[in-house]
């Protein structure tokens, strides 16, 4: 008995093929390949953008102890100032003048007491003046003495008022200046340097004492000679 070992026809005839089934899958396959191409490109891009983050932040500047406006500043030496601007020498000049005569005249009058007083205790000695007449110089000299007091201390008073009125019109003549001065120069702060004072250090640099100086000594100068 022969076997028989051809495939049957209905066997190798070709199934049949579905094209709306073909189709829907290349067209599901292309939609899939869209879709993976589009996430690639979205991470990338993400990771592209945090990397541009890191690189392109820059840290803020670290902050300046130095202001964008940075004041201008100067100082005189006030001791200087004292020493050599020829208005502080004139009035101190004056100044001296009076307390010499004011000294003079209380050196006169202390010298007449106690020449009154001295002759005063030889007659008491002598006892050539009465008990009476003797009490009544010894009250005016009393009062002689409580005179010469009370016009040294009137002379100390009048002349510390005097200084302090000098001092004013110093500091306002010094002021002044430095503000006629300052339109030229446009400083923020001219501050005042002493020995012992509230500034401790400067530099030189920004001492003006001398110009200062020079320029206030050359005005009052010009005005004293008018």
């Amino acid at each position: 008995m022969t076997e028989n070992n051809s495939i049957p026809e209905s066997s190798k005839q070709d199934h049949p093929v579905d094209v709306n089934h073909v189709h829907k899958n290349k067209g599901k396959n292309f939609f899939n390949i869209i879709i993976f191409i589009g996430l690639v490109v979205i991470y990338i891009l993400f990771f592209l953008s945090k990397y541009d983050k890191k690189t392109t932040e820059l840290p803020p500047p670290a902050k300046s102890h130095i202001s964008a406006t940075t004041n201008v500043i100067a100082f005189v030496n006030t001791d200087e100032i004292m020493q050599k601007y020829e208005l502080v020498q004139a009035m101190k000049n004056d100044l001296n003048k009076k307390m010499d005569r004011m000294e003079a005249e209380i050196l006169s009058k202390q010298t007449a007491y106690e020449n009154d007083a001295n002759y005063f205790q030889e007659q008491v000695a002598k006892k050539s003046i009465s008990e009476k007449s003797a009490q009544l110089i010894y009250e005016k000299l009393m009062e002689e003495q409580q005179k010469l007091i009370d016009l040294r201390d009137k002379y100390t008073e009048q002349l510390a008022l005097e200084e302090y009125d000098m001092n004013i019109i110093l500091v306002d003549s010094i002021t002044n200046f430095l503000k006629r001065y300052n339109l030229q120069h446009n400083y923020d702060y001219v501050l005042g340097y002493s020995k012992g004072g509230g500034i401790l250090l400067a530099k030189d640099t920004f001492n003006i004492t001398n110009e200062v100086l020079d320029v206030m000594n050359r005005e009052y100068n010009s005005q004293i000679k008018k």
